[in-house]
């Protein structure tokens, strides 16, 4: 490192990691400025660093195993000849140590626990005349096992990231649950009518940023520690929460006839909003739900082996309890410090870290503080879907049939958040979205740094906005759509016999299915996730995200088998039949396309104000050259007439050309197995069993993870939509015993 400016400590710490191992290509870093020397004539390239990464797994595997525990007590009981009570109790652990990291010691464990504890009791009123009644608790806690500190990482260099800056985080959730129903069958009708609450009660920490989150833009940068940004939350990261749902019901199944059944039902649901974590929200009050159905099975039409169903319907989800967590962090319960551009403050020693303040120690207008709300001071609009099917399916011979089935499904007030406050910093918008007013105040959106306590930045921004007396604000409510249409195609074969002339093969049964369709929608997940479409493009047109979905798979083919071999002996006490009997063979295999992705531009091209998410505001793309050649990329740094896509600076004004979702991943293939043997034990009811299941049996690499797409002023060509990037798994097994009585 002779003749480089840099800073020992930055060196010290690249010293506490391991000796890089892996020769996969990672891309290189180019020093400049001060950092940079004068390359010999032997050398001309001195400048340019290989960026190595050390792999743990590189040469030998590295063990990992989960433990997953169960328990199932159930109580059977007659109270009388007309009231059967019902109890059952089933609890499960699991322990996932996390997968194996980079880093020793950076793997991030999960504890769950499950208990559900149930009461059911049927009590016949008359012959015609059913009640029953459940009453149900369930619990769930879930904790996150990890030692990771706080968060840091270099742009360019992934093997110098740890921690991980959404830990510490744990969650409960209570679940209290009382159903009453009342059956009715008068001749050829079953009516059916009843009332459900359920009563919501979740407590969860999450509070993003709470250790700290440090980040430098590149190698070059930590090595002479500048331009480090610093992120804190300080407040109380505790959500608890309570939600009430009431529903009404009532269907009819109709024998219409002979060959026609239809079914009419009608529900109605009610849920409460939280009173302050929804920006004081109001209910929605008109989720009605009608639902409609038919089976026709016309005796003298193709033998009576025929049957035509049909049915419509709606149905209302409930709002994702997440958004709770994302609105109950606004000031005062909480506050983020940023602090950025900071240089020679060693933030990469994370014992130099700021303190967090208290929220109280805000000394600025706490209106300039960014927030996110949920439906302010309006009725929520709960996602709902409308559903249409039509299906025919006919019996060949004696066990087989087939089905072809159209299936829609249109949601509607689908979840997303959008920048209500958006301001631009850019002094023109164009690509044919209209020019902004605003841009003729000229903000800038990088010419103060951010202070510890308050946000000398923000009040200058916010010039910018629509209001200029606040800051961001995200608000979320039920503003997206998708459609859904697919055709699907199964043939089946019941359990029964398979045998050839007296030959007997055992019991054996499969089912193939085909799934043709079409999946479009304006958003796919709130929080991101691997759909990675969060916020608008174009906070002024969020329609224009409008594409395919990033769940839509156009093909797919499923095929499973159940073979239960021969019976060799009848004698369950002799030896031979207790080994050769009782076994099972059974299969499941997945065949696929994969699934839509975005190219993102990192550099905010069109010079939206910072504010909740990043500055690239969430979902801005690039553009794209049709003519050039697939995949170079042309930067503002490294400009390529040639390319394919095209980077627009930032603030440039430029909304990026290519569209939502326009390249896919890997698709599946992928075969999983079970064998299974049955062991007669002390008595025909008693039996043992042991399973064994393989998981992805012929060992395929299935490349379904989104590479690494985003891109700024520089590009790693090695890693940019490279899906050999990302990480796959492998063939697994799981051992199981089970004893039943």
């Amino acid at each position: 490192m002779a003749g480089r400016t840099v800073d020992p400590g930055a060196v010290n710490t690249l010293l506490a990691y391991p000796v890089a191992n892996d020769p996969t290509p990672s891309g290189s870093i180019t020093l400049t400025g001060t950092a940079a020397i004068i390359c010999p004539v032997s050398d001309p390239g001195c400048n340019v660093l290989p960026i190595e990464v050390y792999n743990r797994t590189q040469g030998s595997g590295v063990g990992y195993a989960t433990q997953f525990d169960r328990g199932l007590f159930k109580i059977n009981t007659r109270l009388s000849q007309n009231d059967n009570l019902s109890f059952r109790y089933l609890v499960d652990k699991s322990y996932d140590p996390g997968a194996t990291a980079s880093l020793p010691g950076q793997e991030a464990g999960q504890v769950i626990r499950n208990d559900s504890f149930t009461i059911n009791d049927g009590f016949v009123l008359s012959p015609k005349w059913l009640n029953e009644a459940r009453f149900t608790y369930s619990r769930r806690a879930l904790y996150n096992v990890e030692n990771q500190g706080a968060a840091f990482s270099v742009t360019g260099a992934g093997a110098l990231s740890r921690g991980n800056a959404n830990n510490p985080q744990f969650r409960t959730d209570n679940v209290y649950e009382l159903t009453d129903n009342i059956s009715y069958t008068p001749s050829n009708h079953a009516f059916k009518f009843g009332y459900n609450l359920l009563i919501y009660k979740l407590a969860s920490f999450f509070a993003p940023n709470s250790r700290g989150t440090v980040a430098y833009p590149g190698l070059q940068d930590f090595l002479q520690d500048r331009n480090a940004s610093y992120q804190r939350y300080a407040g109380n990261g505790l959500t608890d929460a309570t939600t009430y749902e009431n529903s009404w019901f009532i269907q009819d199944d109709w024998r219409a006839s002979s060959d026609l059944t239809l079914n009419l039902g009608l529900r109605y649901e009610y849920i409460t909003a939280p009173f302050g974590y929804f920006s004081n929200a109001k209910p929605d009050v008109n989720n009605f739900a009608p639902r409609a159905g038919l089976a026709w099975n016309p005796k003298n039409i193709l033998g009576g082996k025929a049957v035509l169903r049909g049915g419509f319907a709606l149905a209302y989800d409930q709002v994702f309890q997440n958004i709770l967590l994302n609105n109950s962090r606004n000031f005062p319960r909480g506050v983020n410090i940023s602090l950025t551009n900071v240089t020679g403050q060693r933030l990469y020693d994370l014992n130099n870290l700021p303190a967090a303040p208290a929220p109280s120690a805000y000394a600025n207008n706490p209106l300039y503080l960014p927030i996110r709300l949920f439906s302010p001071n309006q009725r929520i609009k709960q996602p709902m879907s409308t559903q249409w099917t039509v299906s025919l399916q006919y019996q060949i011979f004696k066990d087989y049939v087939f089905k072809a089935e159209y299936i829609g499904t249109k949601g509607s007030n689908l979840i997303r958040e959008i920048e209500t406050n958006y301001g631009f910093c850019s002094t023109s918008v164009v690509a044919g979205v209209g020019s902004n007013p605003l841009d003729t105040r000229g903000v800038l959106c990088n010419n103060t740094a951010l202070s510890a306590t308050g946000d000398a930045r923000v009040a200058d921004l916010a010039r910018a906005r629509i209001d200029p007396t606040r800051a961001s604000v995200l608000i979320g409510q039920g503003i997206a759509n998708s459609i859904y249409h697919a055709g699907q195609f199964t043939f089946e074969k019941r359990l029964s016999k398979l045998g050839i002339g007296s030959l007997d093969l055992g019991n054996f049964q499969f089912n193939a299915n085909y799934t043709y369709s079409s999946f479009i929608s304006e958003a796919d997940d709130i929080l991101g996730g691997q759909a990675n479409r969060t916020l608008p493009a174009d906070p002024r047109n969020p329609k224009l995200d409008r594409a395919r979905s990033g769940f839509d798979q156009p093909h797919r083919f499923v095929a499973n088998f159940v073979w239960g071999l021969p019976k060799i002996s009848e004698s369950y006490g002799s030896f031979l039949g207790r080994v050769l009997n009782g076994w099972q063979l059974s299969a499941v295999g997945t065949y696929s396309v994969g699934t839509p992705y975005s190219v993102l531009n990192a550099n905010n091209a069109l010079g939206i104000t910072p504010g909740q998410i990043s500055t690239v505001e969430g979902s801005q793309r690039v553009s794209i050259n049709p003519n050039g050649t697939f995949p170079l990329v042309s930067t503002p740094t490294a400009p390529n007439p040639n390319a394919y896509f095209i980077v627009n600076a930032a603030s440039s004004g430029v909304l990026g050309n290519l569209g939502a979702n326009t390249q896919r991943t890997g698709g599946t293939q992928n075969w999983d197995t079970a064998l299974v043997k049955n062991f007669k034990t002390f008595s025909e009811t008693q039996s043992l069993q042991l399973r064994m299941e393989v998981f992805n049996v012929f060992n395929h690499r299935n490349f379904t993870t989104i590479p690494v797409n985003t891109i700024g002023n520089s590009v790693n060509t090695t890693t940019f939509l490279n899906l050999g990037q990302t990480n796959v798994g492998g063939r697994g097994f799981t051992f199981a015993a089970r004893y039943f009585f």
